[in-house]
């Protein structure tokens, strides 16, 4: 069976690295990706919002990113998860709906939050709120990311994955992924490299 995953990207700020500058900077944009991503029984629009920040070239763990406690994934506000059917996070089920995104992280591991509080302009949230939590991978980027980067991608796995084949119309990318593929959620920013497979049902 052929899956189809459609991209539609709106960046309202290039990601191209800037020079640097002595402190973090916060970009004056919000940007936004979404992808329909094809399930074996449903179709999910998904969207992502997040703030545009930009890296000083300086560590971020300990000093602009807190350790052991919610990270904002952002300066002024969290980035909002849409989804219009469930989907699956890591091992996390998440209904449709809207929902807001944080980070725990440790000097080696970090936890991905998803919460119900959409309007927010704290890291803190009610326990109450909270869907579920799910560890994402790490690892560290071969070239700096300046602007911090959140996409829905397409990785390929295992003997039987036949390839990705992908066209473009516009700003809309169609990329269509047989068995042994899988759609991941990465945040990417300075050396920083988290990931966790996302998908619909």
């Amino acid at each position: 069976m052929v899956r189809t995953v459609v991209f539609s990207l709106c960046i309202v700020a290039a990601l191209v690295s800037p020079p640097r500058s002595s402190a973090q900077t916060v970009d004056a944009h919000r940007l936004t990706v979404s992808a329909v991503i094809v399930g074996r029984t449903e179709t999910a629009q998904v969207t992502l919002t997040w703030d545009s920040l930009v890296a000083d070239g300086q560590p971020l763990l300990g000093r602009v990113i807190p350790l052991d406690k919610p990270w904002l994934l952002g300066a002024t506000a969290p980035p909002v998860l849409a989804t219009t059917t469930p989907l699956r996070i890591g091992s996390l089920d998440v209904p449709a709906g809207s929902f807001t995104l944080r980070a725990v992280a440790t000097q080696n591991a970090v936890q991905l939050v998803v919460v119900r509080q959409t309007k927010s302009d704290s890291a803190e949230y009610s326990p109450d709120s909270v869907i579920g939590t799910v560890p994402m991978t790490v690892d560290s980027a071969a070239e700096p990311v300046a602007h911090l980067t959140m996409q829905i991608r397409i990785e390929r796995f295992g003997p039987d994955a036949s390839g990705v084949e992908m066209s473009r119309v516009g700003n809309r990318e169609t990329i269509v992924f047989h068995p042994g593929t899988r759609t991941t959620l990465l945040i990417a920013w300075d050396r920083l490299l988290w990931s966790v497979p996302i998908a619909a049902r």
